[in-house]
């Protein structure tokens, strides 16, 4: 993958700064000085993370003091 290192224009098409392309993509031909290579990480898997956060009930008051 290739970041873009600035905005630029390549033929009629934008090339905005940070923008993200395969490294393989045509745009990136003869114009490889104005990216860089970035480390995608991948996805994680579903319901990896942050474990579910533990619901607790409101306490009741014991109405025993006066």
């Amino acid at each position: 993958m290739q970041r873009a290192k600035k905005t630029f224009f390549a033929g009629a098409r934008r090339i905005v700064k940070g923008e993200l392309f395969a490294d393989d993509d045509a745009v990136l031909q003869g114009r490889e000085v104005l990216f860089e290579p970035v480390d995608v990480p991948a996805p994680a898997e579903p319901g990896a993370g942050k474990p579910a956060a533990k619901k607790t009930t409101a306490r009741k008051p014991s109405g025993g003091a006066k």
